[in-house]
């Protein structure tokens, strides 16, 4: 031929040439797909699927928990008991965020429970934005830890070693008498002296005083009596029996005032 092709031969070589390149495109269109759809929810026999999922696994290890591709996480393990709920979480969060296909798979991957982005027909969005959100959503899916408690500052603490070898003095209670002089001074001129119900003048004063020691014990005052003599013009009652039980004094002033009004209400 003289060394030149005729248009059979030259149509040849550009058939050829189409059909090789169309080879090579679509070899590197699934190596692609392979590589970059993380976790698809194809057809678990596609080996696209399959390299998605194996991406989509070994991310999630890294992710999690500052875990690598050699293992588990625990948040994800399923020998975790609390894995599935994990899982879950997750999940509810990248739904909180916007990606709108995001679940959990019904079965595990190996010894780990995954979820699936993308949905059936494999949206983009959903997967590169769920992989973006995933790190995220694991910290929040993840249950809250205890605040450490910070200690005393040393200024602190010095100051309350300071406070504990000064000696304080015990307060002493007042006693009923005490008590009374107390409220008799701090009151109004116009009512200054005994009142009218403990009065020795007055006949039914012994019975308010009886009555007085009676609602004191019902409402839990262990020891309270009626003193034998009267102190000056009044009647009067003592608290804290023969120990000054602390307990019975106290709680006994503090109701004083409570069993007057209802002493005195009963006997009108």
């Amino acid at each position: 031929m003289n060394g030149k092709m005729n248009r059979s031969e030259v149509r040849g070589n550009m058939i050829r040439h189409l059909l090789l390149a169309a080879a090579v495109a679509a070899t590197l269109a699934g190596c692609s797909s392979a590589q970059a759809s993380p976790l698809l929810s194809g057809t678990p026999t596609s080996q696209g699927a399959e390299a998605s999922k194996r991406a989509v696994a070994s991310k999630l290890a890294v992710d999690a928990s500052g875990g690598s591709a050699d293992g588990t996480p625990w948040e994800y393990d399923i020998k975790n008991p609390d894995a599935q709920a994990f899982v879950q979480r997750v999940v509810t969060c990248l739904h909180r965020k916007g990606v709108q296909y995001a679940e959990v798979d019904a079965e595990p991957s190996g010894d780990r429970l995954t979820f699936s982005l993308g949905g059936p027909n494999n949206d983009r969005t959903s997967i590169t934005r769920g992989l973006d959100l995933t790190p995220q959503c694991e910290r929040e899916a993840k249950p809250a830890q205890p605040e450490t408690p910070t200690g005393p500052t040393p200024a602190q603490v010095a100051s309350s070693t300071a406070a504990q070898k000064t000696p304080q003095p015990s307060p002493v209670p007042l006693t009923v008498q005490q008590k009374m002089k107390q409220d008799a001074d701090n009151a109004p001129a116009q009512d200054a002296g005994t009142p009218w119900e403990y009065n020795v003048a007055n006949p039914k004063a012994k019975a308010f005083v009886q009555a007085m020691v009676a609602c004191l014990h019902r409402k839990g005052v262990q020891y309270v009596e009626p003193d034998a003599k009267p102190s000056g013009d009044r009647l009067t009652f003592s608290l804290g029996g023969p120990n000054n039980d602390r307990t019975s004094i106290t709680r006994g002033l503090d109701l004083i005032p409570q069993c007057e009004r209802e002493v005195a209400a009963a006997q009108r």
